[in-house]
C-alpha cells in the first residue's frame, strides 16, 4: 500500500455504516464498512483501484491488559494476559488469547475476495466459563 494522502470518509449514525476513500501515492481504496445491530460482527468491503490492487489486510492482536494502565501505575506483581494466538480453522482466521481470570477473548475474520472487491468479516466473541 502506498503513503496515504487523504483521506474522505462519512459515518452514516442511523445505519452504523463508514464509506468514502481513501487516497495513496499509489491510488485509491474505496471503503464500507458496516456493523451488525444484532450480531457482533463489521463487515467491510474494500475496492482497489489499479495502482493499490496488492493491498492487503493485516490483524495484531491487541495485549488483554487492564484498563487502569492507562492512567495508573500497575500493582507489583501484576501479570497481563498471555498473547493471543493466530491460526486458520477451515478458511476462517482467529485471535484467541486466554484470559488469567477464565474464558478466553475471541476474535476470528474471514476475507473473501472477488473481481475488484476484498470483504472481510470481523467477529468478537467473549467467553466467560462461567456464563452458558
Amino acid at each position: 500500500m502506498g503513503a496515504i494522502t487523504g483521506v474522505d470518509w462519512r459515518l452514516g449514525l442511523r445505519d452504523a455504516e463508514l464509506t468514502g476513500t481513501l487516497t495513496t501515492d499509489r491510488g485509491t481504496l474505496a471503503l464500507r464498512a458496516l456493523v451488525h445491530d444484532d450480531r457482533s460482527v463489521l463487515a467491510v468491503e474494500v475496492t482497489p483501484s489499479a495502482g493499490e490492487r496488492d493491498f492487503r489486510w493485516v490483524f495484531h492482536p491487541a495485549d488483554a491488559i487492564s484498563p487502569r494502565a492507562a492512567f495508573k501505575p500497575l500493582p507489583e506483581g501484576y501479570r497481563g494476559n498471555p498473547p493471543a494466538e493466530v491460526a486458520e480453522h477451515d478458511g476462517v482466521s482467529a485471535a484467541v488469547q486466554p484470559l488469567l481470570a477464565g474464558g478466553q477473548h475471541v476474535t476470528a475474520w474471514r476475507e473473501r475476495s472477488g473481481d475488484a472487491a476484498s470483504a472481510p468479516s470481523h467477529s468478537e466473541l467473549n467467553r466467560d466459563p462461567g456464563v452458558n
